[in-house]
């Protein structure tokens, strides 16, 4: 008998469909955009709300090659992750779901190219390998969004 198209197969198809049609949705990132949001999750923070903070800066990675809007929302995210106390992080990586931890991993390895608030990177990274395992890392490396 024939074999039925295998689950692999129909996962990709699927998926090559969904990244066509959310694309075609969606426009690109502006730097506007960008700052619009840094100023949302800086707001955030000044009210103590820092898993929504979090969330908030993680949940649009930016749509553009513009690096400079790239680079604006990592710095926004990376300002978010120093901002919460070490001692929270545990907690935080805890409330955060896989896929979103996975998101603040891509964002963890984007600040350690800048050298700055690498201790407190390090605790994410340590925390989110421990939830996630090491294909977190395998994860945030191949995909180029960020």
């Amino acid at each position: 008998g024939k074999k039925a198209l295998g689950g692999k197969q129909n996962r990709q198809i699927a998926s090559e469909a969904f990244s066509v049609a959310t694309m075609a949705e969606t426009k690109e990132t502006s730097m506007e955009d960008a700052t619009a949001l840094a100023e949302e999750v800086s707001n955030m923070l000044s009210s103590q709300n820092l898993i929504g903070a979090l969330q908030k800066a993680i949940s649009s990675p930016p749509r553009t090659k513009n690096q400079d809007v790239r680079d604006k929302v990592a710095e926004t995210v990376v300002s978010v992750l120093a901002s919460i106390k070490e001692s929270q992080v545990p907690k935080f990586v805890e409330d955060l779901s896989p896929d979103e931890r996975d998101q603040v991993m891509k964002y963890v390895f984007k600040g350690f190219a800048t050298g700055e608030n690498c201790s407190a990177l390090l605790k994410w990274h340590a925390k989110i390998v421990e939830a996630n395992g090491i294909g977190a890392i395998t994860r945030s490396m191949t995909d180029r969004k960020v």
